[in-house]
């Protein structure tokens, strides 16, 4: 009698945890368009839509918060199918737009770090999902569930030039969840260079916030910032910064005008206008290498009187390789979801995995999906042979 309720009480358990989330979608209201990248806080979690605005959810989640850059803000008392958000504006020619110095605003916030953001020893559980292209065609995914540790929420210079990373931050995959690597058609192999400095440093908002004023103060260099919305303390700002050589920064940042924070920073830069490297490859066959440009996103929400970050994305477009055999084109794409936060002991992760290494090459798929919900190009991409 007692194993057959035993076994009753299992098969209720895999029941409710098949049943304890649901798919939610986020569209635009005006067009109806997926809204991809939309924030939800339900539950002390934080969850982010994918690609096609669509997202699960706990069941039985109430006074969920639902943001996106260039939208209104929604709250939800109970659980919804579908969601649609407001933009911001209807168009810009309907916007009463007023100037503001950037370049004060970003020296103000930097100037203030410490005291708006968290920079206490933190560890948050982490979605980490890595993709890559090669002329449009997805090449690479690699989805992960696993810890991301900081000793203070701070880029360090000084480790960083020594190479210990791992002093001040550490990524632990507990799950793949998802890898399938096609590899790519390019006959190039590049000489290897050193780009672990980004690579690490984009992780960390003090380092693109110290970059973005570093530009600001190029000789020439012309920097602009608009406020497109303004509601309460939250104001929704575009900016410029034009450096001498012709590189162009923009994009958007959230500003809480009451805290002096940035709670959304988006930078896209342009490198189109530089022209493609002669270079030889480790074979000594020749080629032509051009620039990418991209985007950098920061995410924050506040807790406990300071700003928390919840996602972190790096997107590189048009790296091009011109060669003999023809033109490959690439852009890339990786992104944290920092899904919770808490505070942590100085002494790091268990088993964290190399930062500046593709972690997963050694690494097993698990069999169990978690809470990964696939886009549909990302659906067909592992389902084709």
């Amino acid at each position: 009698m007692r194993t057959s309720l035993f076994f009753v009480l299992v098969l209720l358990s895999v029941f409710s945890l098949a049943q304890e989330t649901r798919k939610m979608k986020v569209t635009d209201a005006q067009d109806g368009s997926p809204v991809a990248g939309a924030r939800l806080i339900c539950r002390g979690h934080v969850l982010y839509t994918n690609d096609d605005g669509e997202v699960l959810v706990p069941e039985n989640s109430v006074n969920m918060q639902i943001t996106s850059s260039r939208y209104q803000t929604a709250a939800l008392k109970t659980f919804q199918e579908n969601v649609a958000l407001q933009p911001l504006y209807q168009n810009i020619e309907s916007v009463a737009i007023r100037s503001v110095d950037i370049k004060k605003l970003f020296q103000q916030v930097m100037k203030n770090y410490t005291d708006l953001y968290d920079t206490s020893c933190a560890l948050y559980d982490m979605t980490f999902r890595q993709k890559s292209y090669e002329n449009d065609s997805l090449r690479l995914l690699m989805i992960a569930d696993g810890k991301f540790w900081t000793r203070d929420g701070l880029y360090n210079a000084k480790d960083a030039f020594r190479n210990r990373y791992s002093d001040f931050v550490q990524l632990q995959a507990d799950h793949i969840r998802y890898l399938k690597n096609e590899g790519n058609r390019n006959p190039i192999r590049p000489r290897k260079q050193d780009y672990s400095k980004d690579y690490v440093g984009d992780m960390f908002f003090n380092y693109e916030l110290s970059r973005m004023i570093r530009r600001t103060k190029m000789k020439n260099a012309i920097s602009a910032g608009k406020i497109l919305y303004e509601n309460g303390d939250s104001q929704y700002i575009y900016f410029t910064v034009k450096t001498h050589e012709n590189l162009i920064y923009k994009g958007y940042i959230t500003y809480n005008t009451n805290d002096g924070a940035i709670s959304y920073f988006e930078m896209t830069f342009d490198q189109n206008g530089y022209r493609p490297y002669k270079l030889k490859d480790e074979n000594g066959t020749e080629y032509e290498y051009q620039l990418p440009s991209g985007t950098l996103i920061f995410d924050f929400y506040k807790k406990d009187g300071k700003y928390v970050p919840t996602k972190i994305s790096v997107q590189g477009d048009g790296t091009k390789y011109l060669t003999h055999e023809g033109n490959f084109e690439y852009r890339m794409a990786r992104e944290m979801i920092l899904r919770n936060f808490r505070k942590a002991e100085k002494k790091g992760l268990e088993q964290p995995v190399d930062i500046i290494k593709a972690f997963w090459t050694s690494m097993k798929v698990s069999e169990d999906k978690g809470d990964v919900l696939l886009s549909e190009e990302e659906k067909k991409f592992i389902s084709e042979n």
